[in-house]
């Protein structure tokens, strides 16, 4: 997380693209359960998780009761919404605009 926060980004996404797609629950996990404080890239990848377990995972009630729990649980919760409104957002223009 360090290395992200110090501009090498996308080093950092490719050595996490394994875990993301093999065991997003342990990846989970481990950010939430880290004392680090809540960084940008962070909260992008923790939001970017949580679809998989709102979707069908074996684990999704073990990490949603973690997240629930968490102390960083508002702050992803305000920002998740807020991107999901965005998203319903953009994906109401496009049909809109397909009726115009």
């Amino acid at each position: 997380m360090h290395l992200a926060d110090r501009g090498l980004v996308t080093q950092v996404q490719d050595l996490l693209k394994y875990p993301v797609q093999q065991c997003p629950d342990f990846l989970s996990l481990a950010l939430l359960q880290t004392n680090q404080p809540m960084t940008l890239f962070k909260q992008e990848l923790l939001c970017s998780l949580i679809p998989i377990f709102l979707a069908n995972h074996a684990n999704s009630a073990v990490i949603l009761h973690h997240i629930w729990h968490n102390q960083v649980s508002r702050f992803l919760e305000l920002t998740y919404f807020v991107s999901l409104v965005l998203n319903y957002l953009k994906v109401f223009r496009s049909i809109s605009e397909l009726g115009d």
